[in-house]
Parts: structure tokens; sequence; C-alpha cells
């Protein structure tokens, strides 16, 4: 049995337990030591993260790193106090909060040197492309303007990483590049129906050569007119490729030939009009060809497209010299291998170019709407109607991620665009 001293001693040990607990506390060298160990775990990941923040510009790291310092101070003032149990939970948020800063910090350190390889990549792209339209001699706003747009917004791109805003930075640079790329992708069907009326102009020349002489013998008033309309649609149509309008340049030397080929033939013979005719359609047949293949063609299909050129140029050169034979059978042989040059095209279709195709197609329809106003040509109006359906068609294939259904019936669609121009400029 304890004696009276004893259990008296018991029950003041317990009471000094309760009133100051961090003696127990202090009486566990276990939670101590753990206690410690954290709190130098934590310096050591404080110390990291002081390395990592100084090297970045974020304010929200260091603001976090801050944070972390001063929990850990309290942290530090508990283990002296012998109040362990508290140190170690203190510490571990002091941990969190700096592992916290490290994570701003590398983020940050990331989303910067991402917008400023955007940056670098959109300003390359720039320069090389404005290059590229000087040395093609284009004029076109559009084109022009999507450039200005995007230097613009790089300067605010630049602007905003000065002053820290990265993610802004970046989201300002990667729009930048999305117009160039919209740009570059315009400047390459603007320069490709630049060259098309260049071709055309050259050819619209020779054929005002040889109208010239016909009207010249030929007392028929009729024929003479007819001569005086074609010389001034072709002059207009150098006035137009001289200011940039392509497509009304276009619009013009399509007329001008259709007067041209109808003056020619009608003091021809029948054998030389159909070679005439061939002819015509044939580098019609070269320009669809050169708009359904693209600005980058595949070796392959290139390789098809310089052989016809080849033969077109030969067929050209027979037909002025009134070999009409010969151009017809060179004329048959370029058709050939400019069905090959299509049908060995790559019919692989990204999202956004067919995205930009169809909304090409949406905005051409609605420019065929004035023509077929003034159009009187029988079925030009029910090609329309076909060519809207197929189009709405690609639309709804498109929408459904049916890539290659939409291509193709975004194909047929503009195909009878292009045959409701023809009829309509006739």
């Amino acid at each position: 049995m304890m004696n009276k001293k004893t259990i008296k001693m018991i029950y003041t040990m317990l009471a000094l337990t309760v009133l100051f607990p961090s003696l127990a506390w202090a009486q566990n060298p276990d939670v101590a030591a753990e206690a410690r160990n954290a709190i130098n775990r934590t310096d050591e990941i404080i110390s990291l993260a002081k390395e990592i923040v100084q090297e970045c510009r974020s304010q929200k790291a260091r603001l976090a790193l801050e944070r972390a310092i001063e929990i850990q101070h309290r942290a530090m003032n508990l283990s002296v106090s012998n109040r362990n149990s508290y140190a170690l939970k203190i510490t571990m948020e002091a941990r969190q909060e700096a592992w916290h800063a490290i994570a701003l910090a590398r983020a940050e350190s990331r989303m910067e040197e991402a917008a400023q390889r955007l940056d670098e990549d959109t300003m390359e792209r720039l320069t090389r492309l404005r290059s590229r339209i000087m040395e093609n001699g284009l004029k076109d706003n559009q084109t022009l303007k999507l450039i200005e747009e995007a230097k613009a917004l790089l300067e605010r791109s630049r602007i905003n990483a000065h002053q820290y805003r990265n993610q802004l930075a970046f989201k300002l640079a990667e729009n930048a590049y999305k117009l160039i790329l919209k740009a570059e992708e315009r400047f390459r069907k603007t320069r490709n129906l630049k060259e098309m009326c260049e071709r055309r102009l050259i050819l619209m020349e020779r054929l005002l050569d040889r109208a010239r002489e016909q009207q010249q013998e030929s007392d028929d008033p009729r024929i003479k007119r007819q001569f005086q309309l074609a010389a001034g649609q072709l002059e207009r149509s150098r006035e137009q490729l001289a200011a940039g309008r392509y497509r009304a340049a276009q619009i013009t030397l399509e007329k001008c030939e259709t007067v041209l080929r109808s003056l020619v033939r009608q003091v021809q013979s029948d054998h030389s009009s159909d070679a005439e005719k061939m002819f015509s359609e044939t580098l019609r047949l070269r320009e669809r060809a050169a708009e359904l293949i693209g600005g980058d063609p595949h070796p392959a299909t290139q390789k098809f497209l310089n052989r016809a050129d080849k033969l077109l140029e030969q067929a050209r050169q027979a037909v002025n010299d009134g070999r009409s034979q010969n151009a017809v059978e060179l004329t048959k042989r370029a058709r050939t291998l400019l069905r090959q040059a299509i049908d060995s095209s790559p019919q692989t279709i990204s999202r956004d170019k067919l995205s930009a195709e169809i909304e090409s197609a949406l905005q051409r329809r609605d420019n065929l709407l004035e023509t077929l106003e003034n159009c009187t040509e029988p079925g030009a109006r029910d090609l329309f109607q076909r060519a809207s359906r197929r189009l709405d068609n690609a639309q709804q294939l498109f929408a459904q991620e049916r890539f290659e259904r939409a291509a193709a019936e975004l194909k047929i669609a503009r195909n009878l665009f292009n045959r409701i121009r023809e009829i309509c400029s006739s």
C-alpha cells in the first residue's frame, strides 16, 4: 500500500500536467525530435523557393514565399516554447506554402518563356510575309490589315510581359500568331488569283492581236463593235490588276475572253473553232486544278502540273500558228495530266483549313446572288440551288466531324459555283 506522502506526490504531478501541458510535451522526446527535423526540412524547402522565386518575376510567388517564411517563424517560436506538436503542424503549413510559391514561380517562368517563343515565331512569320508580298508585287489591303492587327497585338503582348502579366502576354501573342496564319492563307490565295489573271491577260493580248487583224479585214460593223468592246475590257482588266482588284480583273478577263472567242470563231473554220474552245476550257480546268490542289502541292502532283503546263504552252503556240489538229491533240494530253494531278493530290484536310474553305464558299455563294440577278442564262438558278444544298451538306458533315465527306460535298459545291460563273459571264 502507498503511504500518504506517495499519493500526495502523484496527485501533484497530475495537477501540474493539467495546468502546464508544455511540461508534459517536453517530456516526449519523439515529438520534439520530429518537430525539429520537420522545421529543418521546411527551412531547406524555403531556401529552394527563395532561389527559384528570385529568378522569376511573379508577384504571386513572392507573396506566397513571404507567407511561408512568416508561418515558419511561428513554428520556430512554438518549438522554442516546447510546444512541439503545434510547431510540427505549423511548419507543415509553412512547407506547403513554400511548395506553392515554387509551383507559381515555375508556372510563371514557363508562361513567360512560351510567350517569348510565340512572340519570336510570330514576328519571324510577319517579317517573312511582308517580304513575300513585296517580292510578288501583291496589293491586298485585307492581308496588310491582318498583318497590322497582328503587329499591334504583339506590341500589347510585350507591354504586358514587361509588367509581369505573362498570362495575358501569352494570350495576346497567341492571337497575333493566329492572325498571321490567316494572313498567310489569304496571301497564298490572292497570289494564286493574281498569277491566274496574269496568265490569262497574256493569252487575251494574243487573242486581241489576232482579232485586230480579222476585224481590219472585215466590213461587218458588228465585228468592229465586238473588237472595241473586247479591247476596252482588256484595258480595264489591266487597270484592275495594277490596282490590286484581282477578283474584278478575273471577271473582266472572263468577259473579254468570251467576246474574243466569239469574234475569232466568226471567221475561222469549224475545226479551228473547236481547237480554240477546247484550249480555253482546258485553261479553266488548269485554274480549277490550282484551286483544288492549293499553293503547296505534293511533289508527284507538281510533276503532273509541270508536264500539263508544258503541253498547254505548246498547244497555245499551235493555236496561234493555225495548227488546229496539233493543238487539239496537245490539249487532250494536257487535260489527262491535269486530271491525274487532281487525283494524285492528297485529300487529307485539317479541321482549320476545311473550316476556312467552307467560310470562303459561303462568301462566294453570297457574291453569286448579285451575279444571278443580272444573269438570263437558263439553268443558272437551278445550278445555284444544287450548289447551295451541297454547301449546306458540307456544313452539317463538318459539324458531325465527318471531314472527308464534308470536303467531298464542298468540292462539288465549288465546281457548281464555277459553272454558274462561266455560263453567266458568257
